[in-house]
């Protein structure tokens, strides 16, 4: 019913997903940081790093999920994933900066906040809030918000919105 659409924000493969946007982004904030080891990313790495996050999947989280039978650790997978990832573009010698200064705890402690945040606006404005198509009541509350977010990192439709979530 009505809360369908809340499955892909607020259950294991929201969070998983939360997980991979919040690594994503740390990743690119820290190319604009000036570390000398680490130039700023390219307009197509930047790219790739924003379509990673917006064409995930469940058998991305899946693939994580595997990586977590092993690593027996949730965040350490989804950094394991993000490096074998990080193989398909030119992106290699980097690799070793995600989750470079993060504990688990940090990604944790940003990624539920976010999904939580994204289900808030989901229910005060309607699927899909992200695409702009909001209830004219809500509509400044959901321009606001998206006004609010950094000006960085991954933009993505929030899951969930056209259906929902496959299971993990």
């Amino acid at each position: 019913g009505r809360m369908a659409s809340l499955r892909g924000l607020l259950s294991e493969f929201g969070l998983i997903h939360r997980r991979v946007q919040v690594e994503m982004a740390w990743f690119e904030a820290l190319g604009d940081a000036g570390l000398p080891e680490f130039p700023p990313l390219s307009a197509d790495a930047r790219a790739w790093l924003h379509q990673r996050v917006t064409a995930f999947s469940a058998a991305d989280a899946q693939a994580i999920k595997d990586i977590e039978k092993t690593t027996n650790h949730d965040v350490k997978a989804v950094e394991y994933f993000l490096k074998e990832a990080f193989d398909q573009l030119d992106l290699s010698d980097y690799k070793e900066f995600i989750h470079f200064g993060l504990t688990s705890q940090d990604i944790n402690n940003t990624a539920m906040p976010l999904a939580s945040a994204f289900a808030a606006m989901l229910c005060r404005c309607g699927p899909p809030w992200v695409a702009g198509k909001t209830p004219r009541s809500s509509a400044s509350a959901c321009s606001s918000f998206e006004s609010a977010r950094a000006p960085r990192g991954p933009r993505s439709v929030v899951p969930g919105t056209t259906g929902p979530a496959p299971p993990i």
